[in-house]
């Protein structure tokens, strides 16, 4: 029977010093947890003519579709990752973001009115914020 070989494991070049020992599905989780901020931050301000057109949204009401995520993923993330270092599993912590985020995107998708797609948006922020940053954390 033939061992199978050990992780792969990256060494991160920060200034003068390094941080050895980081896992590579860690980096990888990382990238695409970044990847799915980016996009649900920037994929609305394509949609936003269409939202306001099929929603009948105020104008001045519109630019919360945009804030309300990153609101609440700026509000959170700080005390999310602390929450997942401290009192739970990172990866319970991470995994539950990383579910709420599919339903997070049908709530805006199947949302009727303004309000519901705000809420669905700033639900979006909270499971962003608790996928990232337990992950940036490699216990």
């Amino acid at each position: 029977m033939t061992a199978r070989p050990g992780p792969v494991r990256l060494c991160i070049w920060l200034g003068n010093r390094s941080v050895p020992d980081v896992g590579l599905s860690t980096l990888v989780a990382m990238c695409v947890a970044q990847g799915m901020i980016l996009l649900d931050n920037t994929i609305v301000n394509v949609a936003l003519p269409s939202i306001q057109r099929e929603l009948d949204v105020n104008p001045g009401n519109l630019i919360w579709v945009v804030n309300a995520y990153v609101l609440a993923l700026a509000s959170l993330i700080m005390v999310g990752g602390t929450l997942g270092d401290r009192y739970w599993p990172q990866a319970r912590v991470s995994l539950s973001g990383w579910r709420s985020s599919p339903r997070c995107h049908a709530a805006c998708a199947l949302s009727l009115n303004e309000s519901a797609l705000i809420a669905a948006r700033a639900a979006q922020g909270v499971g962003a914020a608790s996928s990232h940053l337990s992950l940036s954390h490699p216990g």
